[in-house]
């Protein structure tokens, strides 16, 4: 009897923020690397491990990924402050 194993796609990231205050899930409860440029996140981007702040008036362009130890990626989830925003 030959059986055939399929492992599930990861689910992506949940990225909460307010006021300032960013906090990142992972569903799947692996590991999680962001990037705070706009940039897509890899293995070699920081490993989230807990929450951080950023200034409420400085625009910024979160992305993260859920990673694997396999390194099997998850699809991406972003948040960012748009450059429309006018900042004192």
């Amino acid at each position: 009897m030959e059986v055939n194993i399929y492992k599930g796609k990861l689910a992506k990231p949940i990225i909460h923020y307010k006021l300032g205050a960013v906090s990142i899930e992972s569903p799947d409860g692996v590991n999680i690397f962001y990037t705070d440029d706009g940039t897509e996140p890899n293995c070699d981007s920081k490993k989230y491990d807990g929450g951080f702040t950023i200034p409420d008036t400085t625009r910024f362009h979160i992305i993260a990924v859920c990673i694997d130890e396999s390194g099997d990626k998850s699809g991406i989830s972003e948040i960012k402050r748009p450059n429309s925003i006018i900042m004192s």
